[in-house]
């Protein structure tokens, strides 16, 4: 009979606790073993506390229910948030433009207002993002797909709207008390 690895018989707690010390490992980890794939993807799904997320820039396109996303995460983040994503969205890797920037990946796309990998962002970005970029070219409400960061918290807040009415503002002040922030840029 087989002993397993030390690893696999760690708590739950303590491997949760090495993904978070070591986010760029989570390919390799579940490489390893069938348990340890199963903590990861449990973590993956449930338990990162961590920031994974810098930047996340929302820009509504024109008269089009389009919006196009951009998403920065640390390098080192990056093969956990491509986790996160693709445990919740079959679609993500096939939607997802990556490309590296000096100690960073962005992550790309465009999709309509309504695509999963919306919700699925939202989700696998964690509770807490660096800051938050919004930009309106055109006349869909920013209400609309504020899913997305509603419960998130957010250092910082840049709005750029093309056209500002007095529900954009009222948004805008909502989220900058909501969210506790100084005021936007």
């Amino acid at each position: 009979m087989e002993c397993p690895p030390p690893l696999e018989l760690l708590p739950r707690e303590l491997i949760w606790s090495l993904i978070e010390q070591a986010p760029e490992a989570v390919a390799a980890l579940r490489l390893s073993s069938s348990t340890l794939r199963a903590h990861v993807d449990q973590y993956a799904l449930h338990g990162a506390a961590i920031r994974l997320v810098d930047e996340v820039q929302v820009n509504s396109l024109g008269l089009q229910a389009c919006v196009d996303v951009k998403v920065e995460v640390p390098r080192r983040m990056a093969s956990l948030l491509e986790l996160r994503l693709r445990l919740r969205c079959a679609q993500a890797k096939r939607i997802l433009k990556r490309r590296r920037i000096d100690d960073r990946i962005a992550y790309y796309f465009t999709v309509p207002t309504f695509h999963p990998i919306l919700r699925a962002l939202s989700e696998a970005a964690g509770r807490h993002i660096g800051r938050l970029s919004l930009a309106r070219y055109g006349p869909m409400p920013l209400a609309e797909i504020d899913f997305m960061w509603r419960e998130k918290s957010f250092r910082k807040l840049d709005v750029e709207l093309e056209k500002a009415n007095d529900d954009d503002a009222k948004y805008v002040q909502n989220t900058i008390v909501t969210h506790k922030l100084k005021s936007p840029r």
